[in-house]
């Protein structure tokens, strides 16, 4: 029936969009572990591969670029050589917006996965009862096909008697008109 087509294309609609939402999850997840392992690595001294693009991936760049500029100033300057101060305190601040910028991007990372989920779990939600309503229409279906068949029964028996009835009335008749009466009983 349309109702019944229409149902099931609304469950496959669904599916296909808690799908997307659970790729999403799963998108920010990573996202989400790359930024927390990147974060790891700064923490403890060292330079983070680029996890995204934008504003963190070019700070990282910087960041590397002036710890690199640093390093290359140490081997050949003492420690308290002007460029080699210069050079510490540009790399300092480079790795100051570079965490900056990770924490703003881990925060936002963590809001959006939390949204996504909330979406994802009502697809899920909005997927399961679409699912009960086009299993309990497909069982209403059902019952009402059964019942047409009792109804298309009923009307067959009915009909078969009726028709029975009528011929034994239509006998009765021509039975009767017949008859003689030959002679009264004593």
């Amino acid at each position: 029936t349309a109702a019944s087509d229409s149902a099931e294309k609304k469950v496959s609609e669904l599916s296909g969009q808690t799908n997307a939402a659970e790729a999403k999850v799963n998108g920010l997840r990573a996202t989400l572990g790359q930024l927390q392992r990147a974060k790891k690595i700064l923490d403890a001294g060292g330079i983070p591969g680029v996890v995204r693009g934008g504003e963190t991936g070019t700070l990282g760049n910087r960041y590397a670029a002036a710890k690199q500029f640093e390093r290359d100033l140490s081997e050949t300057l003492g420690p308290r050589h002007p460029d080699l101060v210069t050079a510490r305190m540009e790399a300092a601040d480079a790795k100051r917006r570079l965490e900056q910028s990770m924490r703003n991007t881990l925060q936002s990372t963590t809001a959006e996965l939390e949204q996504a989920r909330a979406v994802a779990a009502q697809l899920k939600t909005s997927l399961e009862a679409s699912k009960q309503g086009l299993l309990k229409s497909s069982e209403a279906v059902g019952r009402l096909k059964e019942l047409e068949r009792d109804v298309a029964a009923s009307q067959a028996a009915y009909q078969a008697i009726l028709t029975r009835s009528r011929d034994f009335s239509g006998q009765q008749r021509s039975d009767g008109s017949s008859a003689r009466i030959l002679s009264r009983a004593t």
